[in-house]
């Protein structure tokens, strides 16, 4: 796949997850899927683990790049607690908060449209790369 066809895709699929044209980057909200929280410009989810792997890939850059922590590091906890929790899987089909993140979609929405954007946008970028489109292409899934 070259970075063309690659750009189209995220482009389609950023655009199926969050009805937006401009990538959605900052969209944030608890969902009625049994996800938890789903942010970012393909959806990544709390129950998954892809918003921790977002966090965790934006905390090295952003400590590459400045030296601190960013956001992120508030919610390294309560993001690994919320993978696989209870209520990712009872059926409930309830938007869902989990404890300790009850800030973190207006902490995501405020990192993805400040001054950083573009390196949260890396970020994002990265994971959906990495987790996504690599595997299709090795063939790897």
């Amino acid at each position: 796949m070259n970075d063309c066809q690659y750009q189209i895709m995220i482009e389609i699929t950023a655009l199926f997850e969050t009805d937006s044209a401009d990538y959605g980057f900052s969209v944030c909200t608890a969902t009625p899927d049994n996800q938890g929280i789903s942010a970012g410009f393909i959806q990544f989810t709390t129950c998954g683990g892809a918003a921790a792997q977002v966090c965790e890939t934006y905390e090295q850059l952003y400590q590459q790049q400045f030296g601190q922590s960013s956001f992120c590091a508030a919610y390294t906890d309560a993001l690994q607690q919320a993978i696989g929790a209870s209520y990712c899987t009872d059926g409930s089909m309830n938007a869902y908060t989990p404890s300790g993140l009850e800030s973190f979609c207006s902490d995501w929405t405020a990192e993805a449209t400040g001054p950083n954007a573009s390196l949260f946008a890396q970020a994002q970028k990265t994971i959906q790369f990495n987790a996504y489109f690599e595997k299709l292409q090795t063939g790897v899934l």
